[in-house]
């Protein structure tokens, strides 16, 4: 679901949990024990990935002799499950010399430690979490219809000029949808773009129209294409051959107050629209909704071109949500739809693929430059927002969370990192995409099927990439510590020139800085995020133990899955 960022760019599109034991209740709490310690022996470029729980909450960074050593650490909680307020603990992290002099374990003993060890992350939100939530409790009712029956009722293909009337959800709690009378306007060979009859006459032109349709099933490359490539086919359970997009000021009336808010909703599709049996809200087909111009309008002012800017990338992204809902749901039967991060973020990719795809000839773009404006520009604002403070937000949202814009920024660079990783060695990422639409897995299980990899283990090595990706006196190493279709640094150094209000650091992550003396973090590690440190040991230094606990004094709990991944820089 697509909802707007308080930026003068573009709009954009739009679970803390407890441990918990077994029957018996909490599990006993584990003391820190740093003899229990191992020796973190990487040479430069390798890395590793370490459960602290299981090497007394300490690491032992060896003397360097007489070069200095430069390590990057990040502590994190490798959790991809999802809880209603998001698994969470409050940690301390610190680095000093050891106490006394060490006794840890050889370097081999790392292996051991680290388990499946590797070496060479406002009201709008709150309505997207809402409709998943309600569109999740719809589809695992045991009498909701699906889409692979017959037609429930069968439509005729549209032509232009039929009406039509609509449901819309008329707050965004959705409890209850108002009627919507409109027009088709733009019926093409795979989309049918329908008008509310009572929009302003001073917003979209027929030409705006028949553009932004043109745009999504006209000549190739086109947004129908681009998306059903990537992720599969939409379901067709109306049989009148055509997705359905309503252009209506209902879904202006659910951001009332966005000029206060700073957030606004610009589309949504509610899965519940392909299950007819479920509710008689339901639109029983393929209807995707988008918000229309509103200059005028007091509470909430959309411009013309503001709204022609959005059209693209709002509709490529709720048609990937239509798309993974048949997937999973219609043709596979599954009782849950994708979780809202993974499904956000495929849907942020998407408008990552269309602005490397969609021709740059300004059809339908409201007035930015080029399509990298209109559909990545947002997702990098997000991603910024995010890496600037990768602790304060989830990877993995919470249940009653629809992806704050950090938290979408995270969950784009994250299916991104996936895609360089295990997308057939194109930057569309294809082969990575259609294997986790096209399943009837879900969220971590779903990733770690596809990838063949434990969650914590991708976390962790996505948490290194998003500092590692093209440093400089960093060479060598696995790819795994890259994100091969971006230099994230060129492209944040960039956007801080022409944008500096919006991206204020040439790199948005700065990660602590430890000479190995007297450090010590306290914060909350949430869901897939973590603290970045860059641990530099002087020449002619001594052993370094890193600590990384509860902030209680015990060891993390096993459900936050805490680790530790570092990477010897030089």
């Amino acid at each position: 679901m697509l909802s707007h960022r308080p930026l003068t760019i573009l709009a954009v599109l739009a679970l803390s949990a407890c441990s918990s034991g077994g029957p018996s209740g909490p599990e006993p709490p584990l003391p820190v024990d740093c003899t229990q310690a191992s020796i973190v022996a990487l040479a430069p470029a390798q890395h590793i990935l370490v459960d602290p729980r299981l090497s007394g909450s300490c690491l032992h960074f060896p003397a360097p002799g007489p070069v200095e050593a430069e390590y990057a650490v990040v502590a994190l909680s490798g959790a991809g499950v999802v809880t209603p307020t998001g698994v969470s603990e409050a940690y301390l992290l610190q680095a000093d010399p050891p106490p006394d002099a060490p006794t840890a374990r050889e370097a081999g003993g790392l292996e051991h430690v680290a388990g499946a060890s590797f070496r060479q992350s406002g009201d709008a939100e709150a309505f997207h979490a809402r409709l998943r939530v309600l569109e999740a409790a719809a589809a695992a009712r045991p009498g909701a219809a699906l889409g692979i029956a017959p037609a429930p009722f069968i439509e005729p293909p549209p032509v232009v000029g039929d009406e039509r009337t609509f449901r819309v959800c008329s707050s965004t709690s959705c409890t209850s949808t108002v009627a919507v009378e409109a027009t088709a306007a733009y019926v093409g060979i795979r989309g049918a773009i329908y008008i509310d009859d009572t929009v302003p006459a001073d917003g979209f032109t027929p030409s705006d129209i028949a553009e932004v349709g043109q745009l999504f099933d006209g000549a190739t490359p086109n947004m129908y294409g681009i998306d059903t490539v990537a992720f599969g086919r939409e379901s067709d359970i109306d049989a009148n051959g055509v997705v359905i997009i309503l252009l209506t000021d209902a879904v202006n009336a659910l951001s009332p107050n966005c000029s206060v808010t700073g957030s606004r909703v610009l589309g949504y599709f509610y899965g519940l629209d392909l299950l007819p049996g479920s509710s008689g809200n339901s639109n029983g087909g393929e209807v995707f909704f988008s918000a229309v111009p509103a200059p005028t309008d007091p509470g909430c002012p959309v411009s013309r071109n503001e709204a022609m800017r959005s059209l693209g990338p709002t509709f490529i992204h709720e048609f990937q949500h239509m798309i993974s809902f048949n997937q999973h749901r219609l043709l596979r039967g599954s009782t849950q739809p994708e979780l809202t991060w993974l499904n956000e973020g495929l849907s942020h990719f998407a408008e990552e693929l269309g602005g490397r795809q969609l021709p740059d000839n300004g059809v339908a773009a409201g007035g930015a430059p080029d399509r990298e404006t209109q559909f990545h520009l947002n997702n990098f604002a997000n991603a910024f927002d995010y890496l600037v403070e990768p602790e304060d937000h989830f990877l993995v949202f919470p249940e009653q969370s629809g992806g704050t814009l950090q938290e979408r920024g995270a969950a784009w660079l994250f299916v991104r990192w996936l895609a360089d990783q295990f997308g057939g060695g194109s930057s569309l990422g294809t082969a990575f995409t259609r294997a986790v639409v096209q399943t009837g897995q879900v969220g971590q299980e779903n990733v770690e099927d596809v990838t063949g990899e434990s969650f914590d283990r991708l976390a962790a090595q996505w948490q290194l990439a998003s500092w590692l990706d093209n440093l400089p006196g960093w060479s060598g190493g696995s790819v795994r510590l890259q994100y091969t279709s971006w230099n994230l640094r060129s492209e944040f150094a960039a956007l801080n020139a022409s944008r500096p209000s919006v991206f204020p650091r040439v790199y948005p992550l700065v990660p602590d800085e430890s000479d190995g003396d007297a450090y010590e973090r306290t914060g909350v590690v949430r869901g897939g995020s973590g603290r970045h440190l860059i641990l530099t040991q002087p020449a002619g230094g001594v052993v370094t133990e890193v600590r990384f606990a509860a902030a209680g004094g015990d060891a993390l709990s096993a459900a936050v899955v805490p680790r530790l991944a570092v990477a010897r820089i030089r």
